[in-house]
């Protein structure tokens, strides 16, 4: 359409009475009529089995262990290195090792504490 949207419609109403007569539904229904004839007639049809597999494939996620994102079992390697190169599982990961080193300089320095208290 062009950078300004959609064409504007006619100001004399001409889509509304087109619309009224009947003739966007005529289009439709021909359209959807040149979908059906342009079909492969030999075409295999999908089975249940080949829908159950797909529905299957699908299923087959994991959460990652690091950002909590879904992961697709056994994916291309490419996909999860792009994952793990990302900046949301960067970011975790990030922030996860920095909360490790805080509770265990908090451990520490808790520890002194109760030791330093009881002499």
């Amino acid at each position: 359409y062009g950078k300004g949207g959609p064409p504007p419609s006619p100001p004399d109403g001409t889509t509304r009475k087109r619309g009224q007569s009947g003739r966007c539904a005529r289009s439709h229904a021909q359209s959807r009529g040149l979908q059906t004839r342009t079909r492969i007639p030999n075409e295999p049809k999908s089975s249940k089995m080949d829908v159950m597999m797909e529905e299957d494939i699908e299923k087959r996620m994991e959460v990652c262990d690091v950002c909590g994102s879904f992961l697709v079992v056994n994916d291309l390697q490419i996909r999860v290195d792009a994952h793990v190169s990302g900046r949301q599982h960067r970011g975790y990961a990030t922030l996860r090792q920095k909360l490790r080193e805080l509770r265990v300089r908090g451990a520490r320095s808790a520890s002194g504490l109760w030791s330093r208290r009881a002499v």
